[in-house]
């Protein structure tokens, strides 16, 4: 008798663990080694390329309400005689059973849902060119990025239905679109201005300076409302930055002068606008 008044009666659980028999420090013991096992369980958050994992442990599984272990442990040793062999007698026909309290931190879990983000699909924005005298767009594809909030809340609402079997949440994500609208780059039809002018190709350096600066500034888009900077578009007039030497005009003088030439681009860019 005296070993019984020391242990908890036969039929109480903490969730699926069998406390019956047990001391209270049996009982603790029993209940975190449970804990333990569910923590090697595994959250998998998919997004629409991927299937990533963690186990619960690491999203910071504990086990929060120990006060069962005392309670369990009181159960039918309380009150006057009567009271006592009921108690103990309905375990007989039905088992009482504490719910264990788990809980995870909310850090861990944000902290995991945000390196979802490595799988975010950036926009393509769209391009323009002219091709055999057509205007084509290229491009414009929209991309798709991982709502990390929304995410979050998923595998909360998750982990709170969990019935300890393997957890599964698929990732939230959003659309996202280039910043450029292809549809507006495909309404241009019409040119609106054309200018052309001649160079001697047998002088190779200025050829070189004007061949790169013409194309630094092929197939750029100005939108309403937008400037541009033809300086900034052909880049660092340097050996290092592709552009040749020849002769310029420095005052009344013809020196030899890194992007020579490129005055003509941007003339003849002048005429046609």
């Amino acid at each position: 008798f005296a070993q019984e008044e020391d242990t908890i009666a036969q039929g109480i659980f903490a969730g699926d663990v069998e406390l019956s028999g047990l001391t209270r420090q049996e009982a603790r013991a029993a209940v975190e080694a449970h804990v333990g096992q569910l923590g090697k369980k595994t959250l998998t958050v998919k997004t629409d390329t991927h299937e990533d994992q963690i186990t619960l442990e690491r999203l910071g599984l504990s086990w929060d309400n120990d006060e069962i272990i005392e309670d369990a442990f009181q159960y039918g040793k309380n009150g006057n005689l009567l009271v006592r062999y009921k108690a103990l007698e309905s375990l007989k026909y039905e088992r009482k059973v504490y719910d264990l309290d788990l809980s995870f931190h909310e850090r861990q879990i944000r902290s995991f849902v945000e390196k979802l983000a490595v799988y975010d699909v950036e926009p393509v924005e769209p391009t323009l060119f002219r091709r055999d005298g057509v205007f084509v767009v290229e491009g414009g594809t929209n991309g798709i990025r991982v709502d990390i909030p929304a995410t979050v809340e998923r595998v909360k609402e998750t982990i709170n239905a969990w019935n300890q079997e393997t957890l599964l949440v698929e990732a939230a994500a959003e659309i996202t679109k280039p910043e450029r609208d292809p549809e507006l780059l495909r309404a241009v039809q019409d040119q609106l201005g054309a200018y052309s002018s001649n160079y001697a190709t047998g002088n190779l350096g200025r050829s070189q300076s004007l061949e790169l600066s013409a194309g630094r500034l092929n197939g750029t888009v100005i939108y309403p409302g937008e400037t541009i900077s033809v300086s900034t578009l052909m880049g660092p007039r340097t050996i290092a930055g592709g552009y040749g030497v020849a002769g310029a005009y420095i005052g009344n003088d013809v020196v030899d002068s890194v992007g020579a030439g490129i005055c003509q681009t941007a003339s003849t860019l002048y005429a046609a606008a």
